[in-house]
């Protein structure tokens, strides 16, 4: 009964007496603003984050970190490394090591707001940024961004 009520999208009760509502995409608002701050941080703070990646828990340690925090709370890491080239005096490439969203803050696109932003930084002085995701969705967020 409850499905069959469900399903026609008629608020009713169910066979148990539990309350059965409708539900549909456009009855949800847009996400509430969640306000963000980066900073550099030293090394160590790679520990926090290192059980949540999926590559091995080892950082290099000339990377340059940078944390996000949400709300005032940690919720994303990045690292950035040197990469050489052979005209180097013409293209400063920076690269992304690691990228780890904390579990209670994935899917809120944070990790993409950190790159994007430490991309435009490293722009603004005269360097490249590169990231080879594999993530299909940040593969994705990246094509949208308009830096």
């Amino acid at each position: 009964m409850a499905r069959e009520v469900a399903e026609r999208g008629v608020a009713g009760s169910s066979a148990d007496g539990l309350s059965v509502g409708r539900f549909t995409w456009r009855e949800l608002g847009p996400r509430p603003p969640i306000e963000c701050s980066i900073s550099r941080v030293p090394h160590s703070r790679w520990a926090r984050y290192a059980p949540y990646h999926y590559l091995t828990a080892e950082l290099h340690q000339g990377a340059t970190c940078f944390e996000l925090y949400a709300g005032g709370q940690p919720a994303a890491f990045a690292a950035i490394l040197h990469r050489p080239h052979p005209h180097a005096t013409r293209h400063k490439i920076r690269g992304v090591s690691r990228v780890v969203t904390l579990p209670d803050w994935q899917g809120l696109g944070l990790a993409f707001a950190l790159l994007d932003r430490l991309g435009g930084a490293y722009n603004a002085l005269g360097m490249d940024l590169h990231m080879y995701p594999a993530h299909p969705p940040l593969v994705r967020s990246f094509d949208r961004s308009p830096t």
